[in-house]
């Protein structure tokens, strides 16, 4: 039989008989008597096949690649993974959940990292996200003003190596600066604020960046413009919204669907058991909108650690002892102190610490995604990751109920100075600001 003769090409090529040349291209079994439709046209033409090259080689990296040729290096094996040091009780089966109605997917604890760039070494802050990797942990939080920045520098450094892991999320809005501009919602800072992010983590694209908080007299549609613009850019994949009530969750959805944008994929919100005023309207606003819910501080600041006794001062070293304003005036209520005192003794009788107890009621919730949770040692985030092994049952929905009612803090008339009710505007002030809340744009 003639063979086809080998022409120049631009890879390796060898000549291939006809008839077994053609048998390859088309394998099925077919009559002795009835030859492949095609084979009067491989008799006809003159075709070149490449040397046929293995899938270990052409997995391998290539050695070098003159202008005609390609040529791969042997199989020699690829940088090998780096080793595990988790026992087999520390490694976790994470339940990866989709963030509302995006086909993204996040791990039910989210490393917060508030602490980092602060009173957490670098160190410890590094060996906690590798450790929080290893474990299946997806989903990172920090934020542009924690620490003045420093906290997105030190998370930049901990997931540079392994980014695509990560679901990668940081905030805007807020600022330590002072100006007119240097913070808030305009499309200038907007802007700013997620170049100066970009830079501080070292990374090319943000997951997901959230509005830190709502600021009441400036418009909506300027930032979540300046949002779709950034995505369209390739530097923000996602967006959300934190400490937004429940109709202004559905404003930016709406406002959203008028701009032809995708809406929000997150709500962040405070939950915890001595706080429930989010069940009220932003997680049943959320779950209606398609947003995921990842909650923040499900321990009340460390309150619900039972590390604190009614009536007795803080310790030294814990938030309260040091003074945090944020605790002193959110958190710090002797109702709260009281209950999770009794959470503790309720968890103790379970065989589970009241961290775990606290974090696995929080995630119970099916309205919840992820739940926040800001380690500042290595020992308090062993105690986080515990929880994802507890479960739950109607006695300990109960206990709850009676302690706190639904939808309502544990401290009955309280509100966080830091947001505000808007609800009452009076018409006689003489600052034209009451409750913090700027009258500017309050409706007639």
């Amino acid at each position: 039989m003639s063979k086809v003769p080998r022409q120049a090409s631009s890879g390796p090529m060898r000549s291939i008989p006809t008839r077994k040349r053609c048998s390859r291209l088309f394998p099925i079994r077919r009559a002795a008597s009835r030859p492949p439709p095609s084979l009067a046209i491989c008799r006809a033409r003159t075709i070149r096949l490449p040397v046929v090259v293995s899938i270990r080689a052409v997995r391998s990296q290539p050695i070098s690649a003159g202008p005609k040729t390609r040529r791969f290096a042997s199989s020699a094996p690829a940088t090998p993974l780096p080793v595990t040091t988790l026992s087999n009780k520390e490694k976790k089966m994470v339940d990866y959940r989709y963030l509302g109605r995006s086909a993204l997917k996040v791990s039910p604890l989210s490393l917060g990292t508030m602490m980092f760039g602060g009173p957490t070494p670098d160190d410890v802050a590094f060996r906690i996200i590798d450790k929080a990797r290893e474990q299946g942990i997806n989903f990172i939080d920090t934020a542009d003003v924690y620490h003045d920045g420093k906290s997105e520098e030190v998370v930049g450094k901990g997931i540079k190596a392994h980014r695509d892991h990560w679901v990668l999320a940081t905030k805007f809005v807020n600022s330590h600066k002072k100006g007119p501009n240097l913070g808030g919602h305009s499309r200038k800072w907007v802007i700013e604020t997620v170049e100066n992010s970009l830079r501080r983590l070292n990374t090319d694209y943000i997951d997901i960046l959230y509005f830190h908080r709502a600021v009441f007299d400036a418009p909506l549609e300027e930032p979540v413009r300046a949002i779709a613009d950034l995505i369209r850019a390739g530097k923000l994949r996602y967006f959300g919204v934190s400490n937004f009530r429940g109709w202004r969750i559905a404003e930016i959805a709406h406002l959203a669907d008028e701009l032809g944008i995708d809406r929000p994929v997150a709500s962040q919100p405070l939950y915890n058991i001595v706080n429930r005023t989010a069940e009220a309207e932003q997680l049943p606003a959320a779950h209606h909108y398609g947003l995921g819910v990842v909650s923040y501080s499900p321990l009340a600041r460390g309150v619900l650690t039972g590390k604190y006794e009614p009536g007795k001062e803080p310790a030294a070293d814990t938030r309260a002892g040091r003074g945090d304003k944020r605790i002193l005036e959110t958190e710090w209520r002797p109702e709260s102190i009281a209950i999770a005192t009794e959470i503790a003794a309720h968890a103790a009788r379970k065989g589970i610490s009241p961290t775990e107890f606290a974090l696995a009621w929080v995630l119970n919730n099916k309205l919840i995604s992820a739940a926040i949770t800001g380690p500042r040692t290595q020992e308090h985030w062993d105690s986080y990751i515990r929880a994802l092994d507890v479960k739950l049952d109607a006695e300990d929905e109960a206990l709850v109920d009676r302690l706190v009612t639904t939808g309502h803090p544990s401290t009955p008339g309280f509100n966080d100075p830091s947001h505000p009710v808007e609800g009452r505007v009076p018409r006689s002030t003489a600052s034209g600001i009451y409750n913090g809340v700027p009258l500017t744009r309050a409706v007639a």
